[in-house]
């Protein structure tokens, strides 16, 4: 990164953003696709890379609540973690 890049994001600052994660709404997203699909079918979740950033384990939770019992990870280190939860 130049010089000159350093100096326009040093002049935004840290950002005062936050996301609130409505785990809930997940939930109901991944009911209605599992009502979509065949009763043949298994409906499965993607929770790689921490859950996209919104963390695998409090959504593959509240997922598996839900009954989903598909997960898909990126790596073998993930699928460990993520099944000692």
């Amino acid at each position: 990164m130049s010089k000159d890049d350093q100096d326009v994001l040093a002049t935004f600052g840290a950002a005062d953003s936050r996301i609130d994660i409505d785990l809930g709404a997940i939930a109901h997203n991944w009911i209605y696709l599992d009502s979509k699909s065949s009763k043949n079918t298994r409906t499965a979740a993607m929770v790689k890379a921490n859950g996209y950033g919104l963390g695998a384990n409090d959504v593959g939770g509240a997922l598996y609540k839900t009954g989903c019992r598909q997960f898909f990870v990126a790596n073998l280190g993930e699928a460990i973690s993520f099944r000692s939860h």
